[in-house]
């Protein structure tokens, strides 16, 4: 088993995106965790990692796994298609699902 490699850099990229896409403010994940709010920006600029229980946290917030937060893929994926409803979108999106071979083939983006 291949051992995934943690870059500073891509994690913060990750918390800022999965924070932005959540619409939730760095005061509120400052809040929750009851940090400072600049612990919170040197994480998304790379300046520094989470400690394991504030990944934890995280990850319960954003509703993924710590190997999201941690560790860049390197997956994209395209929009999501136009005609679906606004709150199927959502649900992908909240729960992790996007990319999911469980979705049934009219919610599954088609890749190239």
């Amino acid at each position: 088993m291949e051992v995934p490699q943690i870059d500073i850099r891509e994690t913060g990229k990750n918390i800022r995106r999965m924070r932005t896409e959540r619409g939730i403010r760095v005061t509120e994940i400052s809040d929750a965790l009851m940090i400072d709010k600049q612990a919170v920006y040197r994480w998304e600029y790379g300046k520094s990692l989470p400690q394991l229980e504030n990944c934890l946290a995280l990850a319960r917030m954003f509703h993924t796994t710590i190997e999201d937060i941690l560790v860049e893929k390197g997956e994209t994926y395209p929009p999501l298609p136009s005609h679906l409803p606004h709150f199927v979108k959502v649900l992908i999106r909240q729960h992790s699902l996007y990319g999911c071979r469980s979705l049934p083939a009219l919610f599954r983006p088609s890749y190239p």
